[in-house]
């Protein structure tokens, strides 16, 4: 492998506010949808204790991210893998990585066409993905400055949407309905919350964009504040449904927050608010599945040290779409699939590789000759503007 060729353009940066806005864009849409139902089937009306247990563990995990964008000396994910491992284990690992985002991002493409299949079932259900691919092709390609403006402009649409939903639902809640409390006992719990520790998991996607951070020695710590917002970004939803519908009836529910949204036009306060869900979770499909298709093309430019990750967009864009075809199957077993495999897949590369790469470079430092700190030296990026 070559060395990367420098980038004439200026180097792009983002804030660590935009950073943290596109982790919520990460998990917020898919988390309301898939993984908390997922997590509800196990844990019941407990189901928000999983929450706060799948935060707590979460705090770790956005701290060991932080620390290894941190100590990364300004390096992507891939280049700091491949300097710290060398070019015979750290391509092999690189390449977990890869195909990691490619199946993460195949599963939110699934998950959409799943959705909007059932919603419209006499439309061809290739179309949705090729149709989401498409655009999300433009933004992808214009680089990453383009999407995390998009996100900083989409997701208060996304919060405005779930308030506007919460005020509406308020009155129909029933707390009595998440007690008593630990009714299943611990297991369920447990269950619920390695489910969620498997979405928080997924964050680890952001480490190939964390390079243009412009403050990446704060991520440690701004990530236990990340937690703290992704559990009152979680409650209502994690909660809503069992208050208004009650355990048994919630955990029937393929899409409880749906589901929701759509008792609220029963009650003839609005005509047809359930729109506004199906809107949530596209928009929400949408910026998710740009975050992982400019990561996956990114990293792919940095694995092969090409001197612009754009020539791989398109490539990485029609193997997601082949890989999304090759994975779709019912409900049920993308639900077994999400409930049994994925989460070990996830934490493994999400949490159990991030940890590897922490504590070598780590040890690196400890045994370092004074004056050398043992971190890999800086290397030329693939520019991602």
């Amino acid at each position: 492998m070559g060395t990367p060729v420098a980038s004439p353009t200026v180097k792009i940066q983002i804030s660590n506010g935009q950073y943290w806005l596109m982790a919520i864009a990460l998990v917020l849409p898919i988390g309301h949808f898939i993984f908390l139902h997922l997590a509800m089937a196990f844990a019941g009306r407990t189901t928000w204790l999983s929450l706060l247990v799948a935060t707590f563990l979460g705090c770790g995990i956005l701290y060991v991210h932080g620390k290894l964008a941190a100590g990364a000396a300004g390096q992507s994910l891939i280049n700091f893998t491949k300097q710290l491992l060398g070019p015979w284990l750290g391509i092999p690992v690189g390449l977990l990585f890869i195909l990691f985002f490619l199946l993460a991002g195949a599963i939110t493409l699934n998950e959409f066409e799943l959705f909007w299949g059932s919603a419209y079932p006499k439309t061809l259900n290739v179309l949705f993905p090729i149709l989401m691919v498409a655009v999300a092709l433009g933004v992808v390609y214009a680089g990453l400055e383009v999407a995390a403006r998009l996100i900083q402009l989409l997701l208060p649409v996304l919060f405005l949407i779930g308030i506007v939903v919460s005020l509406l639902i308020l009155k129909d809640k029933d707390m009595a309905e998440l007690l008593p409390l630990l009714y299943h006992g611990m297991l369920p719990v447990w269950q619920g919350a390695w489910i969620l520790v498997a979405m928080f998991s997924e964050l680890v996607v952001l480490l190939t964009i964390a390079e243009h951070v412009k403050e990446p020695q704060k991520l440690p710590r701004q990530g236990f504040l990340m937690m703290g917002a992704f559990t009152v970004l979680f409650l209502g939803p994690v909660t809503g449904p069992l208050m208004v519908f009650g355990e048994p009836l919630a955990q029937a529910f393929t899409y409880p927050t749906l589901a929701e949204i759509q008792y609220i036009a029963y009650t003839n306060v609005l005509e047809r608010i359930d729109l506004l869900g199906l809107f949530l979770l596209t928009l929400g499909s949408f910026l998710r599945l740009c975050l992982f298709l400019l990561a996956t093309a990114v990293s792919i430019g940095h694995l092969i040290a090409a001197p612009n990750y754009r020539l791989y967009v398109v490539p990485t864009a029609l193997l997601l779409l082949a890989l999304t075809f090759l994975i779709t199957t019912t409900r049920e077993e993308t639900s077994a699939f999400l409930t049994i495999a994925y989460p070990v897949i996830a934490v493994g590369v999400g949490v159990g590789l991030p940890l590897l790469l922490g504590a070598i470079s780590l040890i690196r430092s400890l045994t370092a000759p004074k004056g050398n700190t043992g971190q890999p030296s800086k290397q030329k990026k693939v520019t991602s503007s």
